[in-house]
C-alpha cells in the first residue's frame, strides 16, 4: 500500500481500538448481561472473555500487504470473543469463507492475507439474533448503545474503502437481516446514507466517526480522541444509568458530538487521499457464509457462460439492489 493508505488505516485502526475499549467501558453492565444470556439458551455453555471485540487481525496487516477485499460480516461469536482469538470470522463461517477462495484460485485471494474484515457491530452475543434479546434485557440504554456502534461501525467501513478504494470491493455477508425493523437496520441506513451522499457527515481523514444520539439522555459518550480524560470518565458510567455525556467532558471530546476528533491529540493530521474512485457499484451484498449458504447460493446461480467473478458480481449487485436500492 501506499504510504498515505498506511498512515490512514493506521489513524483508523488506532481509533476503532480507543471506541472499542472506551465502549466497553461505558456498558459496565454487558457482561452480566451476556453471561446471563449465554447461561440461559439451550446451546453450551461457554466462558464470556471478551464482550465487546477489537478484530486483532487488523494488527497484522503491514505496509506490504495488499488489501483485494474489504468484508463485512455479523458480530463476534463464541470463538471470536476467546481470549486466545479475538479476531473475526475464525468459527465454522470463517473456515467455510476461506475455503470458498481455496475452491476459486482464479479470484486470486488468500482469504488471511488480503482481506479486512470487519463486523457490523463489535459487541459480541452467542448467536448473531441474541442481540435482540440482548437490546432487550439491557434497556433502552443499551438498545441504543448497539444501534449507534452499527452507525459506527458504518462510518468505519466507509473510511476504510475509501482508503483502499482502488485496489478493495466492500462485500457485505448477511444481508437478511439488514431490511427494515431487522437487527441491522441501522447499519443499513447508515451505509446507504454514505454511498449515495445523503449523510452530513464529514469522513475526511481525522474526522470523528462516532454518531449523534437520536435521543436525550440515550446517546453513548465515548470518546475516540484520546485514552486519558474520557476512559476515566467512562469508568465512572454505573451500570443502567443513562449514558449522556458525561460533565467532565467538554463536547468535543464526547462521542455525541459530530465535531469529535478521531486522531490523538500528538499525532499529525495525514495526508490527504488522492482522489479516490470510491463507488457505490462496487458494494456487494451476499448471504451468509455459514450452512454453506454462500456456495451453495453462487452454485445456484452460476451460468456456464459466466466467470466465477461474473456471477458474484451478478448475485452481489442484485442483494444491493433489494436492500440498498441502487
Amino acid at each position: 500500500m501506499t504510504e498515505t493508505q498506511w498512515t490512514q488505516f493506521n489513524m483508523l485502526k488506532e481509533s476503532y481500538k480507543r471506541y472499542v475499549d472506551a465502549l466497553s467501558r461505558a456498558l459496565p453492565q454487558l457482561p452480566r448481561l451476556l453471561t446471563d444470556l449465554i447461561g440461559g439458551r439451550a446451546g453450551p455453555s461457554y466462558p464470556l472473555e471478551t464482550p465487546v471485540v477489537y478484530n486483532s487481525a487488523l494488527d497484522d496487516v503491514q505496509k506490504e500487504s495488499t488489501i483485494k477485499l474489504i468484508l463485512v460480516a455479523d458480530n463476534p461469536g463464541r470463538r471470536e470473543q476467546s481470549a486466545a482469538e479475538r479476531r473475526y470470522l475464525v468459527g465454522p463461517s470463517g473456515k467455510l469463507a476461506d475455503n470458498f477462495f481455496k475452491q476459486h484460485p482464479e479470484l486470486n485471494i488468500d482469504f488471511r492475507q488480503h482481506v479486512l474484515i470487519l463486523n457490523k457491530t463489535p459487541i459480541h452475543t452467542p448467536r448473531t439474533i441474541d442481540l435482540r434479546d440482548l437490546a432487550r434485557l439491557g434497556g433502552d440504554n443499551l438498545a441504543e448503545a448497539i444501534r449507534n456502534s452499527q452507525i459506527y461501525m458504518a462510518r468505519l467501513i466507509y473510511r476504510c474503502h475509501q482508503i483502499f478504494a482502488r485496489e478493495a470491493e466492500l462485500w457485505i455477508i448477511g444481508y437478511s437481516e439488514m431490511g427494515r425493523g431487522k437487527l441491522f437496520e441501522a447499519f443499513t441506513e447508515e451505509i446507504r446514507a454514505l454511498y449515495t451522499g445523503q449523510t452530513p457527515a464529514d469522513l475526511s481523514a481525522g474526522a470523528d466517526l462516532t454518531p449523534t444520539p437520536l435521543s436525550a439522555g440515550a446517546g453513548l459518550a465515548v470518546s475516540v480522541a484520546s485514552t486519558g480524560a474520557a476512559s476515566a470518565a467512562l469508568s465512572d458510567v454505573a451500570a443502567g444509568a443513562a449514558l449522556s455525556a458525561p460533565p467532565a467532558l467538554a463536547a468535543p471530546a464526547n462521542i455525541a458530538s459530530p465535531t469529535a476528533l478521531a486522531t490523538p491529540a500528538n499525532v499529525a493530521a495525514p495526508p490527504a487521499l488522492a482522489e479516490n474512485s470510491i463507488s457505490s457499484q462496487k458494494v456487494y451484498l451476499y448471504r451468509h457464509f455459514s450452512m454453506n449458504q454462500f456456495s451453495v447460493d453462487f452454485s445456484k446461480q452460476k451460468k456456464p457462460e459466466d466467470s466465477t467473478q461474473e456471477t458474484l458480481h451478478r448475485i452481489g449487485s442484485q442483494y444491493r439492489k433489494c436492500i440498498l436500492g441502487w
